[in-house]
């Protein structure tokens, strides 16, 4: 169960919530006590199951507990009413009693007085009368009144506080200015609720800081996992890579040989086999390139770096590039004279890999390429943006698999083989891509350049 509390300054202004964990043995012994004006006064806690939470002090023993409350007066409570009436309790007893239920705890409070003891004074306020005639009288009805405030204020007053607090509202503070046990039990009252209202206070700050801690973990073990995952691919690549480059390139060279015969021997005749035979050249080429790319992306040469004016190098890169017509190439080349170190060699590769992908991709009708460089925080950035139909949401996370192609005859290496260089060079490489507006893909690197591996040069 937990139980809140606002806390407010004097002139009513909220200046924070209490909340917290009340432990049932505690509210036993704090319904338990009495004023000391009455010998049969009673106050205890039932359940839904209606069952005692809290023992009844006139209970004759602790057998009471597991038997349970079926008085008239706990059904109209546990229905989910308050108030009070004249019946008969657990023990068979006519009581006066009051009843709040505590919708947020489920909880019914019942305080009750034996009715024998409870309309003593109004006995005695009859007697009074036939007695002792009108002065009996008021004097009797000042006892009452004095005693009914006593007595029912502070009932009335802890009722609406229970009340409160089982709302959530630990803000409730009692008048402790009373002298008996009444002015006890609300000063006890007031100490729960701002006790409460740390506890809540502190378990809301350990939840959300838990909550971070666990975010963060997470985040690295998927990190990690998809590092080791992509380590595993790459090793089986490299294996399977050397394999197949030692079975398929001695038959193909014998296969290029044979053709380069036959060539030969049908020079100047009349066979029409020289289509067939230029196709099949063609073809013996291209899987010899094919084994090329796949033993560079599987063997890391190590970088060769040096500090080059980036914008400079860049622009040299781009002029030596064949754009289609029909394709506009925007150049937005923000690092001025900044020298950064990176090996030309590999990082020329890369980028001419995501510029001839933006180039393919525009090739239905034409469209704006733009290469732009910049810094962003600590990173010197390359980006090449694309008004191509960009890359669908289902194929946008596998395009850095190795051999993952949507080509007719692509390898599926070139990104990925982008992404080595730009990770050797300490980088890495970002794809975003919005269907029906372009491909953005930047290329990164640290400001120091260099990277794992690298051979520094002057």
């Amino acid at each position: 169960m937990v139980i809140a509390l606002p806390l407010e300054t004097e002139d009513g202004r909220l200046i924070g919530v209490l909340a917290g964990e009340p432990r049932l043995s505690e509210l036993n012994d704090i319904i338990a006590r009495r004023s000391g004006t009455r010998r049969t006064d009673d106050a205890y806690l039932i359940n839904s199951a209606r069952l005692f939470v809290t023992r009844p002090r006139l209970a004759g023993g602790m057998a009471v507990l597991s038997r349970g409350n079926y008085t008239q007066t706990a059904k109209e409570c546990l229905s989910g009413t308050s108030g009070n009436a004249i019946a008969r309790d657990y023990r068979g007893q006519n009581v006066v009693t009051v009843y709040r239920w505590l919708f947020e705890r489920n909880l019914c409070l019942i305080l009750t007085v034996d009715e024998s003891e409870a309309l003593n004074e109004a006995r005695r306020f009859r007697n009074a009368i036939l007695l002792g005639g009108i002065a009996a009288l008021l004097g009797a009805v000042l006892v009452a009144v004095v005693l009914a405030n006593r007595l029912i204020r502070p009932v009335k007053e802890l009722d609406a506080g229970a009340s409160a607090v089982a709302a959530g509202d630990l803000s409730i503070k009692l008048s402790e200015r009373r002298g008996d046990e009444f002015g006890r039990l609300a000063r006890s009252f007031n100490a729960m609720t701002v006790a409460l209202k740390a506890k809540d206070t502190q378990i809301k700050g350990y939840a959300e800081d838990l909550e971070k801690r666990v975010e963060a973990r997470t985040a690295e073990l998927r990190a990690a996992q998809d590092a080791l995952l992509r380590k595993e691919r790459l090793a089986a690549l490299g294996q399977l890579t050397g394999t197949v480059a030692h079975e398929l390139r001695n038959p193909l060279g014998a296969i290029a040989a044979s053709v380069s015969v036959i060539q030969h021997k049908c020079a100047g005749t009349a066979l029409g086999l020289e289509r067939a035979l230029e196709r099949i050249g063609r073809n013996i080429r291209r899987c010899d390139t094919i084994i090329t790319e796949l033993l560079d992306f599987a063997r890391a040469k190590g970088l060769r770096t040096e500090a080059v004016v980036l914008d400079t190098w860049l622009s040299g890169v781009l002029d030596e590039q064949h754009i289609p017509e029909g394709i506009t190439v925007n150049c937005e080349l923000q690092m001025g004279g900044a020298a950064v170190r990176f090996d030309p060699d590999e990082l020329r590769r890369a980028v001419i890999n995501v510029i001839d992908n933006a180039r393919q991709a525009m090739t239905d009708g034409g469209g704006d390429l733009t290469i732009a460089t910049h810094m962003n925080g600590e990173r010197v950035e390359i980006e090449i943006t694309d008004t191509g139909p960009g890359i669908p949401e289902d194929i946008l996370p596998r395009v850095l698999e190795p051999l993952f192609s949507t080509k007719p005859f692509g390898t599926g290496l070139g990104l990925p083989t982008v992404q080595r260089i730009m990770e050797e060079h300490g980088g890495g490489l970002e794809i975003g891509s919005e269907p029906g507006r372009g491909t953005r893909v930047v290329l990164w690197l640290p400001p120091g350049g260099g990277g794992v591996g690298a051979e520094a040069e002057g």
